[in-house]
């Protein structure tokens, strides 16, 4: 709460009734539209369960669940020094562990480009050209960590790149954006270009997880989350968006 202190108490005033806010999940951490489609899947299979989603990237989201603030954090973390993704994140940031980290999907990301790809865009190396405007996601996002990382390693100098600082706070975000026409690139998922009818140039795959904490593991909303990622409709949702892999959504890559 904007003017008030971490830790301080205050006075609240609920606008829905007690046993409705009881049934909500709460995500925090990195966007991804298949949030938007669990929580759909939810809403079908299970009427009273709703799920909320607050999109503050991935490293927010493991500050969160630190916090004890969320049932489940989604995070896509890449190790620049082992090029494994989350499980080193997840070691460092909640060292005394009490979390589990469940497969949800691998996804594309690349540059969400306008329509006709007018700058001419192949890759990475392309932000560096006069002209371009680049259309950024929010510090401590995981897509952020990953195009600071590549532009390290192509050897780009961001301050070159006009409109690396400006900021969006989801992968649809960046392609609205870019669909609108104040912006010619932007790193995101393929799904988010597709929803948009941008092109798009696919740069690597990543890891999509979910963590969640102990002490979220053992309640039923929970529990009927992790049934729908295992769940034939989720996976065809998955299949329709595009950009995705679906492997074994729902089990568990890692107890810390």
């Amino acid at each position: 709460m904007e003017g008030y202190q971490s830790g301080a108490a205050v006075s609240v005033r609920l606008l829905r009734p007690d046993r409705e806010l009881r049934r909500g999940l709460v995500v925090i951490g990195s966007h991804d539209p298949l949030l938007d489609e669990l929580a759909e899947l939810l809403r079908v299979e299970h009427g009273d369960i709703t799920l909320g989603s607050a999109h503050v990237g991935s490293m927010g989201g493991l500050l969160a669940l630190r916090r004890g603030e969320a049932h489940l954090a989604g995070v896509h973390l890449l190790d620049e020094s082992s090029g494994e993704y989350n499980i080193p994140f997840v070691r460092k940031m909640l060292p005394n562990g009490g979390v589990r980290l469940v497969e949800c999907v691998r996804r594309t990301q690349g540059l969400i480009l306008q329509k006709g790809n007018p700058m001419v865009v192949e890759g990475i190396a392309s932000l560096a050209q006069g002209g371009l405007r680049y259309v950024n996601r929010q510090k401590g996002s995981g897509t952020r960590i990953l195009i600071d990382y590549l532009c390290r390693e192509a050897g780009i100098d961001t301050t070159i790149i006009y409109g690396y600082s400006r900021e969006e706070f989801t992968h649809t975000s960046v392609a609205a954006q870019i669909a609108s026409g104040s912006a010619d690139a932007g790193l995101g998922v393929f799904s988010a270009a597709k929803l948009y009818g941008l092109d798009f140039c696919p740069i690597c795959e990543e890891q999509y997880d979910l963590l969640v904490p102990d002490h979220a593991w053992g309640l039923p909303m929970v529990q009927q989350l992790l049934a729908v990622l295992k769940s034939a409709a989720f996976r065809e949702r998955m299949e329709a968006l595009g950009g995705y892999e679906v492997g074994n959504p729902g089990i568990v890559r890692e107890v810390f």
